[in-house]
Parts: structure tokens; sequence; C-alpha cells
């Protein structure tokens, strides 16, 4: 690719990315159903864990996993779910979530700057603002970029110009 395809590739992609995406359908249907699991799956973790402080040695034994079987099921639930909505449903859910995900960020963030580091810490919803901050900074461009960096690495060991 030439300097001004990739360019126009990164225009692309900036404008999905600050509104176009909810007009896909298909990215808004797997965004909820994404959404929905793993929502699902951080209750199923609560609830089936032990609570762990700082201070306890908690073996790997006393880790419960969720078994394929299980997350298959809450997947298929969420599967049903989101396709049990309207087009215009699903969009209200996405634009709710993303709004949801974007005050809970600002919310931890002005905690971060007051210097109210012992409130994160202890607070249940450390561990909820850290997959925020992950979801919210890395993305499917984040992951698009990382394809374009191995693409070039393995062209450039190889030696070929494409």
């Amino acid at each position: 690719m030439n300097f001004e395809q990739i360019e126009l590739e990164l225009a692309n992609m900036k404008s999905w990315n600050e509104g176009e995406r909810l007009s896909d359908e298909q990215y808004v249907r797997n965004f909820l159903i994404s959404n929905r699991d793993s929502k699902a799956t951080q209750q199923w973790y609560e609830q089936n864990n032990p609570v762990v402080d700082e201070d306890s040695e908690m073996d790997d034994e006393d880790f419960v996993e969720l078994s394929d079987e299980e997350w298959q099921g809450t997947h298929e639930k969420s599967v049903a779910e989101v396709d049990a909505m309207t087009p215009e449903a699903r969009l209200t859910e996405a634009r709710k979530v993303e709004a949801d995900r974007e005050r809970e960020y600002e919310e931890f963030i002005s905690r971060i700057e007051s210097g109210d580091y012992e409130e994160i810490a202890a607070g249940p919803a450390f561990g909820e603002m850290f997959s925020v901050f992950f979801a919210t900074m890395f993305g499917f461009f984040d992951v698009l970029f990382v394809a374009f960096a191995l693409s070039t690495a393995y062209k450039v060991a190889l030696g070929t110009d494409d």
C-alpha cells in the first residue's frame, strides 16, 4: 500500500469508529452478544469463586473455571436474547452500553485525578473499571493494526515488496 492508500484507509476506519459502526447491524449484534456474554461470565465467576484478598494465599486448586458447556449455554442465551430484539432496540441498547462505559470510565478517571486510590483499589468495581479501560483503549482498530504490523514484519522478513 502506498501512503495515500494508507491515509484513505485510516480515514475510513476513523469514520467507521466514530459512528458508522452503529449503522452496521452485524457489528451492533455482535457487540451486544459480547457484552451480554461478558456480564454473564463475570457474574458466574463472582458467584463460583471465593473472594480473594491480598493477604490470602489462594491456590490454583481453589479457582473454579467456567466449563465449555456452561459458557456455550450462556452464549446461546445471549445470542437468542439479542436475535429476539428489533434492530432499533439493538441500536438503542448498544448506544446505552457505550454511554454507560464512557460514564464509568469518566468516573474512574475522576477518582484517579482526585487521588482517591484507596477507594479505587478497595472497591468491588476496580476489576470492572480495569476491563472498561482495556475495552475503551484496545478495540477493533488495535487488532487491525497489530495484524498489519505482523503482516508487514512477515513480508519484511521474507524480503517481498507486496
